[in-house]
């Protein structure tokens, strides 16, 4: 059995309707200002997983090595020791698409994972716990992928809500 249901306005809220329905459409055309909005809740989000330790998906990110630990004589937050690459993260907004990332060489290591050999010589030089003569030799550094950047359930909610935000229905409905 199929219902039918006809709805009638009278003329001021048809044209309260239609105002509102212009305005979305007008908001929903701008998609350079929808994705500003997305773009700064992403960077939020994406700073947020620097301070947490985990990747896009809420894994913790691996422990820092012994070995780096004492080097730095600290176990500050993994990838937190100066912020530089966390403040490097911003986005672009480039023919109404969104792009996100950080601006620095070593950027992709940390996200990626890898590792590190020397080029014109038989081992890397690390610089040692007791001044500038002191130094320890390894042929290679394997560094663990600590993904930052990402698409997961907190940046969807994220992106959601900023949409939502940016398109301001809530606020839009109740002016009908």
């Amino acid at each position: 059995m199929l219902a039918t249901f006809k709805i009638e306005f009278d003329e001021a809220t048809k044209r309260r309707l239609e105002q509102f329905l212009a305005t979305l459409e007008a908001r929903a055309a701008n998609i350079p200002g929808a994705l500003k909005n997305i773009g700064e809740a992403l960077l939020q989000t994406t700073r947020e997983r620097f301070d947490s330790g985990k990747d896009p998906d809420g894994k913790m990110w691996q422990e820092l090595a012994p070995l780096t630990v004492m080097l730095r004589r600290s176990s500050k937050p993994i990838l937190l020791r100066t912020g530089r690459l966390r403040n490097s993260v911003s986005y672009n907004i480039i023919n109404n698409r969104l792009e996100l990332g950080p601006n620095t060489v070593d950027a992709a290591i940390h996200q990626f994972g890898g590792e590190i050999v020397p080029k014109d010589s038989q081992a890397l030089r690390i610089p040692g716990l007791s001044g500038a003569n002191r130094a320890i030799f390894l042929k290679k550094v394997t560094i663990p992928a600590r993904p930052y950047i990402g698409f997961g359930e907190v940046d969807e909610q994220a992106a959601t809500d900023a949409l939502l935000d940016w398109l301001d229905i809530e606020q839009e409905a109740r002016s009908v």
